[in-house]
């Protein structure tokens, strides 16, 4: 969990939210197919939840402060891999 704190009070955001945000972003891709499981847990959730959902695929941790996003895509056929990352970030 991030929080941002300002005069006015605080702001609390959850790895969650980042997950569903990163998640929605990255679909949008030049050369992203679609969003793969990323573990058993992942897969389950997509069972249960359904196949439309922002997080799939996206790991989101936090170290010495920082956010540490993984993600899990699938590519279109015949797209540079290269290409498809740099469009990502």
């Amino acid at each position: 969990m991030i929080t941002y704190y300002n005069p006015l009070g605080g702001v609390s955001l959850t790895n969650e939210y980042f997950a569903g945000l990163v998640g929605e972003a990255a679909q949008h891709c030049y050369g992203v197919a679609g969003m793969a499981s990323s573990s058993a847990s992942d897969s389950i959730k997509s069972l249960i939840l359904g196949k439309n959902r922002a997080d799939k695929g996206v790991r989101v941790s936090q170290v010495d402060g920082k956010l540490a996003i993984e993600l899990h895509i699938m590519v279109d056929a015949g797209v540079n891999i290269a290409t498809v990352c740099r469009s990502i970030m």
